[in-house]
């Protein structure tokens, strides 16, 4: 975690900063649609998402499964094109529209970890040639150097050098991923975007993982946008967290505030109904009423109201705004927990 001394003020500086993204997928049309010329349906899954990730600091993005985080971390690193919005980073500016070479440049900054390690690394192609790709295409530096930066960044992730001439099927789960790091962090990017990346990993790896994040982090002086449905994990690693439903941001704080003292119903609700790791202490009994609507069913106003336990008719009626709430906390809900 960052912090600061008594008495010292410093302005953080953003690394990335998300102002209304959008990223809709056309519903496929029958027919029957065409012929009558009904207007094309749009899956909303990312809805207006402004997001803030500073300098040092690991931000964490967490909300029940299908509510739209990975589509988000896509839509960052473009493998999804934004329907609208502005991703400003660095000093590239807007890289929403970005294209060609300049796309280049903010990829060398910005980099990815997947979520499943099985399919994110090319089966045909040995661990070698993996970096010796990475390396090559983004010119990080000579090819007679080039084996010694592969050993340099696997032994970082805690890989042995024997693995250079080894293919991804050869390696756990764990494994897998520690190499899918190394790639990620091979051209010393300044944001990692890690989406889920420890869900597809047994228990006893998952820890070894977020451990080896905090420690790259520290050392490389990275940032990070963290996104996970685990709210343990996100509660260890993240120095502030927002919290997704149904393709929007509806709370955001920093961390110790957010999970000692939530302001949306929902983000309450996740908090308790959050399994804990202790096996003498029972869970509490709480869960979410209901099922997500789903993106081609949103409910009009705000899209919690129908599992939301103190909704009222504004709540049905009208779109919650976000904004601020106690200084550094945004929340979209029209009655905060901190008013009921």
């Amino acid at each position: 975690m960052t912090g600061q001394a008594k008495g010292v003020t410093t302005e953080k500086r953003k690394i990335l900063e998300i102002k209304g993204l959008c990223h809709y997928f056309p519903l496929r049309e029958s027919l029957f649609d065409m012929l009558i010329k009904r207007d094309k349906m749009l899956i909303k899954a990312v809805d207006h998402v402004s997001l803030t990730v500073y300098k040092g600091e690991t931000t964490g993005l967490v909300g029940e499964s299908g509510c739209g985080k990975s589509t988000l971390s896509r839509t960052l690193v473009r493998l999804y094109e934004p329907t609208e919005g502005e991703v400003n980073f660095l000093d590239f500016g807007d890289i929403a529209k970005a294209k060609g070479s300049i796309l280049t440049k903010v990829r060398h900054h910005m980099q990815m970890i997947f979520q499943d390690p099985y399919s994110s690394l090319n089966p045909s192609m040995t661990v070698r040639q993996i970096f010796y790709e990475i390396l090559s295409v983004h010119k990080i530096c000579p090819r007679r150097e080039m084996t010694e930066r592969a050993v340099k960044l696997l032994d970082m992730v805690g890989i042995g050098n024997d693995a250079l001439d080894r293919y991804p099927y050869e390696f756990s789960g764990g494994q897998r991923q520690r190499i899918g790091i190394a790639r990620a962090i091979a051209m010393n990017p300044d944001l990692l975007i890690a989406d889920e990346p420890v869900s597809a990993l047994d228990m006893s790896i998952q820890a070894q993982i977020i451990n080896l994040l905090a420690e790259l982090k520290e050392k490389l002086s990275l940032s990070m946008l963290f996104i996970s449905h685990d709210l343990r994990v996100v509660e260890y690693i993240s120095d502030r967290v927002a919290v997704m439903y149904l393709g929007m941001i509806v709370e955001e704080a920093p961390t110790s505030d957010l999970f000692r003292n939530p302001a949306h119903p929902y983000t309450d609700i996740l908090i308790k109904a959050a399994p804990i790791a202790n096996p003498r202490m029972k869970n509490a009994p709480v869960v979410i009423e209901g099922e997500i609507p789903g993106f081609i069913n949103i409910p009009p106003g705000c899209r919690f109201h129908p599992r939301c336990p103190y909704a009222r008719d504004l709540c049905r009626e009208e779109v919650p705004a976000i904004r601020f709430l106690n200084g550094d906390r945004r929340i979209a809900c029209h009655y905060p927990l901190a008013a009921i």
